[in-house]
């Protein structure tokens, strides 16, 4: 088990492959683990068809944001890592990318660890679309939700604040729900094996 907060430079991950049968395999270890992963709005259903329509995935890995192909062989995800591009790279505030998340449109929304802040990336160009400030730093994560999938979640987290940060981020560690901008998100996809 790797803590969300272990940063020691020996903290390795390994990559395991799972099927339709949930049997599992290694493809390789001693990985830097990733804060996110997250597919297109290609998805449709992992490892349950042959028909699977998924293009790319994006993964967070320290300061980067990086897209990889993805194509189905024999019936099985296959990573295209030679085909690695790095869709964005965390400006100097910014924080560190953690968790993130899509919209319809396949744009990516990405928390800001020790940033106080959510972007809104186009993977394709790269260029950010908008920034959503919160009144915490520790963003974690984001989601988004509500009957019609038009509201942003984001988490946060109080944890490694001292007690100054705390009376000022009094919010750090809660939920936030944004409104009013104006995309709206799609449901997470569930692994069926």
């Amino acid at each position: 088990t790797i803590e969300t907060n272990d940063h020691r430079t020996n903290n390795k991950t390994n990559s395991d492959r799972t099927n339709s049968d949930s049997d599992i395999s290694r493809t390789s270890s001693a990985n830097t683990f990733p804060a996110a992963l997250v597919f297109d709005s290609e998805t449709i259903i992992l490892f349950a068809r042959p028909h699977l329509k998924i293009r790319f995935f994006f993964l967070i890995c320290l300061a980067l944001i990086s897209t990889f192909f993805l194509h189905t062989k024999k019936r099985r995800l296959c990573v295209c890592l030679a085909n690695r591009r790095v869709v964005y790279r965390m400006k100097e505030g910014e924080g560190l990318p953690d968790g993130m998340t899509t919209d319809v449109d396949g744009r990516l929304w990405v928390a800001c660890y020790n940033g106080g802040r959510v972007i809104h990336i186009d993977p394709t160009t790269g260029v950010q679309l908008q920034t959503v400030s919160l009144p915490v730093t520790k963003v974690t994560s984001c989601c988004f939700g509500g009957p019609d999938f038009s509201d942003l979640f984001v988490t946060s987290a109080s944890l490694g604040l001292d007690q100054s940060e705390k009376s000022q981020q009094p919010l750090a560690g809660n939920t936030f729900r944004v409104r009013g901008l104006g995309v709206k998100g799609q449901p997470s996809r569930s692994f069926i094996g």
